[in-house]
């Protein structure tokens, strides 16, 4: 009975994996897998037939349909399932068909190219097998070697496009998962199930088209994979059957003399294109600027021409002595070997100048570019400049072509000369191999060391400072801190020898040795990177005797200026206030010893530095330009507040020093306070960056815009005000305008009456 049980539960637990793992396959989607291809439990020779893929009514076997097909019948499915799709969307609302319209399009371009690549796809041919040949010259060698670069870089470029390819294909294959379990999830009355389904077979035919590329560039990988092999065994072969014969060796010694006179004559060039471009001025018009730059990239150019002219040489000679190695097994071996070692060193140096100007001719492209765009389109100025432009360009071109050769002019004499030390170690047995071997060794450590170390890492105003510079300086320093050392202990030990008196004089007269052979070996080690320091003593003896006799204000003055340019408290432009000299200025300059400062009147008052560290400062413009004042004015009694706000704030608006647009900066009036007969109001405007600095015309640019505002709106202005009154029966008896000079007396009482009030008030 147990063992029944356990029977059965096996039983069932191997049925609920099965069950489990079907689902789990339908509802991955993986077209080109064949369980999904050929259906669960079928064989692979079983003919199947598959029904016209349906969105609403898709199955994860759906691609088989095309892929099944070839040919007409290929074209006649494509033809009716973008039929079937286009009439099911035509019965779809406007909305919904503008928004699956372009989708369909889009499947069936990816359809129309799935059936060219199925019709036009044939088998790659296998690259042909490179016969191997008995006997190889020098160039043949060269011939594969430029074989071997090419392919070389071909599959590193396929690689990358397939590794791009793979990529891609992972993240379709992602989101098509994702896709169709949310499309298995759906009802078939679900409004989303059409969308959904046509945006798996969008991914599907995607990721098919992807996939027939990723498999045309892995059979071209291949082929390229298999001649490359071919192109290694063909050079393993040849650089041991490498023929040799006098007239291959007399065609060399032609072509060395040859490539010399070609670099006499470009030298010839190279020193009158210096010597233009040395006469040339770049400082004036936009042309002659032009036309210097277009003669130092002429320049570039015939620099360029001379280094493969030079690298021509190298390589024949490389070519003639290789020959002359194998031509003659009892050649000497040491002088070939010599003259190896002094053609690395000059290919190295044209290396390192080939690197330089390449990066010069990127630079002068990329400047070009730039001045093409911003060169106008009219004028017959800017037509020459384009034609300079032009010219430039077609120059950059041949710069970068001849860069080229020069780089594969390098290579294939590096692999000479390697190639070189390698048959003279063959050709040179027992105690003579391990000796060329350690030579070898010993001369590329030796270059390499002094390459590394000769390189520039920095540079100390026009002197670059090396790797091996600073070795340099670290010993000089070291042997000065050493001697240095034992001559104060020298010193110190004397003085404890000849007692406790003189051990002060002899401790400070080590300290000062000490600290006075650490300067020299300090200045000595600055000398030895190169730089200067023969007049510093004398420079330092001045310096000193100045401070001494009155320059410690220079000095404090100098000092404040770095502190007020690092600081920057203080910048070039702000507009400052010195409370103290009653003085409000722009900041014009600040040197090293004192600070110029320009007033609204073009006075310019020069400040020493110090005095500015010193004395309290208010800086308009310390950290924006822009500032907020105050314009109070009065109304009188009776007027309309609301009135008054937008005459006022209306004839602000038309003042040019105004700041507009910027939220929370806009003018406003306020209503401060109650006078005896007036309103007191407030006029609160920000000004511009340059209103800022005329503080004195802008008060005066609002004080009038707010008057002519009040006055052209009768808005009353108010005056001080008074009341007489004259009682009966008093001393001054008010008597009737009798005439005009009795009334013109009275008047100007009552003027002077006001105008004595007016006084007070203020």
């Amino acid at each position: 009975m147990k063992k029944k049980v356990i029977a059965l539960a096996i039983l069932t637990f191997n049925l609920l994996t099965f069950q489990s793992i079907t689902n789990v396959a339908l509802s991955q989607a993986l077209p080109l897998n064949t369980i999904l291809s050929d259906g669960l439990g079928a064989k692979n020779n079983d003919k199947k037939i598959y029904e016209l893929p349906d969105p609403l009514k898709l199955v994860t076997t759906w691609w088989n349909y095309f892929s099944t097909k070839s040919g007409e019948e290929l074209k006649q499915g494509i033809a009716q399932f973008v039929g079937r799709v286009n009439e099911q969307i035509s019965h779809l609302p406007i909305e919904e068909q503008k928004k699956y319209q372009p989708v369909l399009s889009q499947i069936s371009a990816n359809l129309m190219a799935y059936e060219t690549l199925v019709s036009k796809k044939k088998a790659v041919p296998t690259a042909a097998k490179l016969a191997i040949a008995e006997k190889y010259t020098v160039k043949q060698l060269i011939d594969l070697i430029h074989q071997e670069r090419d392919l070389q870089g071909n599959a590193q470029r396929i690689l990358l496009e397939i590794s791009e390819y793979d990529k891609q294909l992972r993240n379709l294959d992602r989101q098509l998962n994702t896709n169709l379990a949310r499309y298995l999830d759906m009802l078939s009355a679900d409004s989303d199930r059409f969308g959904e389904g046509l945006s798996i077979i969008l991914i599907q035919t995607d990721s098919v088209l992807i996939d027939e590329r990723n498999k045309t560039m892995k059979d071209e990988l291949n082929n390229i994979n298999i001649r490359l092999d071919d192109v290694k065994t063909a050079i393993s072969v040849a650089v041991n059957v490498i023929s040799t014969s006098d007239d291959e060796i007399k065609q060399l010694q032609g072509a060395i003399a040859q490539s010399e006179q070609r670099v006499q004559e470009i030298t010839a060039k190279l020193y009158r294109e210096q010597q233009l471009v040395a006469s040339l001025d770049s400082t004036g018009t936009k042309e002659d600027a032009a036309v210097a730059r277009y003669r130092e990239l002429r320049l570039l150019n015939t620099q360029v021409h001379l280094a493969a002219a030079q690298a021509q040489i190298i390589f024949y000679k490389m070519q003639l002595n290789l020959l002359q190695l194998l031509h003659d097994p009892e050649a000497d071996n040491e002088s070939i070997l010599k003259n190896v070692r002094r053609y690395d060193v000059e290919l190295e140096e044209l290396k390192a100048k080939a690197i330089g100007r390449t990066e010069q001719n990127e630079i002068e492209r990329i400047r070009s570019t730039e001045l093409l765009a911003d060169t106008s389109s009219e004028g017959e100025q800017s037509l020459f400049l384009r034609n300079i432009i032009q010219d430039r360009s077609n120059l950059i071109q041949d710069t970068a072509i001849n860069l080229q050769r020069l780089n594969v002019l390098l290579d294939d004499s590096s692999y000479i000369s390697k190639l070189s030390k390698e048959k003279i170690l063959a050709l040179s047995g027992g105690w003579r191999n391990t000796y060329y071997q350690g030579r070898l060794f010993l001369s590329d450590s030796w270059r390499f060391i002094k390459n590394s170390t000769s390189t520039a890492l920095f540079k100390v105003g026009d002197t670059p400072v090396t790797a091996s510079g600073l070795v340099r300086f670290v010993v000089v320093l070291f042997l000065a801190w050493w001697a240095a050392f034992w001559m104060n202990k020298l010193l110190v030990r004397i003085g404890n020898r000849n007692g406790g008196e003189k051990l002060p004089a002899y401790y400070l007269t080590g300290r000062l040795t000490y600290y006075s052979v650490i300067a020299i070996g300090f200045l000595g080690g600055l000398t030895i990177i190169g730089i200067d320091f023969t007049n510093f003593a004398l420079v330092a003896g001045a310096l000193a005797i100045g401070l001494g006799f009155g320059l410690q204000s220079i000095l404090s003055n100098f000092v404040s200026g770095l502190i007020i340019l690092f600081e920057r408290s203080l910048k070039v432009g702000d507009f400052i206030e010195l409370q103290e000299r009653n003085l409000r200025g722009e900041v014009r300059a600040i040197n090293v010893r004192a600070t110029i400062i320009a007033d609204n009147d073009n006075i310019e008052i020069v400040i020493p530095n110090s005095e500015l560290i010193n004395t309290k400062m208010l800086n308009w413009t310390l950290t924006e330009p822009h500032r907020r004042i105050r314009y109070p004015f009065k109304v009188a009694y009776g007027v309309e507040k609301e009135l008054v706000r937008e005459v006022v704030l209306k004839a602000v608006e038309d003042v040019p020093h105004t700041l507009k647009g910027i939220p929370g900066r806009n003018p406003s009036v306020w209503l401060n306070g109650f006078g005896e007969y007036y309103y007191e109001f407030e006029l609160v405007v920000w000004l511009t960056a340059r209103a800022v600095k005329r503080p004195n015309a802008v008060h005066a640019a609002y004080m009038w815009a707010i008057d002519t505002a009040l006055r052209s709106n009768n808005i009353e202005i108010p005056v001080p005000q008074s009341e007489l009154r004259f009682r009966e029966n008093s001393a001054m008896a008010i008597k009737p305008y009798e005439d005009d000079e009795f009334e013109k007396s009275f008047k100007d009482d009552i003027r002077e009456a006001q105008l004595s009030l007016y006084k007070k008030s203020d």
